[in-house]
Order: C-alpha cells, then sequence, then structure tokens
C-alpha cells in the first residue's frame, strides 16, 4: 500500500476557450497518471466593454481561482499557504489573457458605435 504524496502547487496557466476561460493548476509532483484539475469560467453572457462585465468576470475568476486551489479547504497552515499562492499566481498568469479580453470587447463595441448609421 502506497502512501499518496503530498499535493504541492507548483505552477497556474490559462487556456483561452472560444466562449469562455479555462483556469488550469498543475499540481506536482507530476506523475504520467496526474491529471491537471481545470475550471470552465463562463464569460460569453458579459459584456467585457462594461464596468459592471469586467467586475463579474474578475469575480467568476478569483472565485474558480479560489476553488481550483482550494483555497477554502481545511488543511495544514503551510498547505493553506501555498493554495493561496496558487490562487494568486494563478490570477496574476491570467491578467494579460484577461486584459486582452476586455481590450477586444472594448474596441469590437467602439468599432460597432462608430460604424452604425446615424438616426
Amino acid at each position: 500500500m502506497s502512501t499518496p504524496l503530498p499535493r504541492t502547487l507548483i505552477s497556474a496557466t490559462l487556456a483561452l476557450a472560444a466562449t469562455g476561460l479555462t483556469l488550469i493548476a498543475t499540481a506536482g509532483p507530476v506523475s504520467a497518471a496526474s491529471i491537471a484539475p481545470s475550471i470552465n469560467v463562463r464569460t460569453g453572457d458579459l459584456n467585457l466593454a462594461s464596468p459592471a462585465g469586467q467586475a463579474t468576470l474578475h469575480n467568476r475568476l478569483r472565485q474558480a481561482a479560489r476553488s481550483l486551489c482550494d483555497v477554502n479547504g481545511p488543511a495544514p497552515v503551510a498547505q493553506r499557504q501555498a493554495a493561496a499562492r496558487c490562487a494568486r499566481e494563478t490570477l496574476a498568469g491570467l491578467a494579460p489573457q484577461v486584459q486582452a479580453r476586455i481590450e477586444a470587447a472594448t474596441k469590437t463595441q467602439l468599432v460597432s458605435a462608430t460604424s452604425s448609421p446615424a438616426a
């Protein structure tokens, strides 16, 4: 009978999907049989050009990162600190992709507004 290896969160990455963002955390030690957990964050229903849509996206990402990294789970202090670090690093890693999505949505809205025929 083998003892499970402690789960140490090493890094987190983001995979962009057409309809949302998928958070993926990689845990170590990594074996061929290990599967990185992921969470799909829905974005298709948000207007990312608006402050309200951006706030909702950031809230969803925070909740997903906390869940993915098991920030709220019962664990020893060191493990909770590692989980909190995982969530912070996951969100920091997402920043460029999130900003690109927001800029693209804002640009699309501006182009749409300027190309609409005047009434």
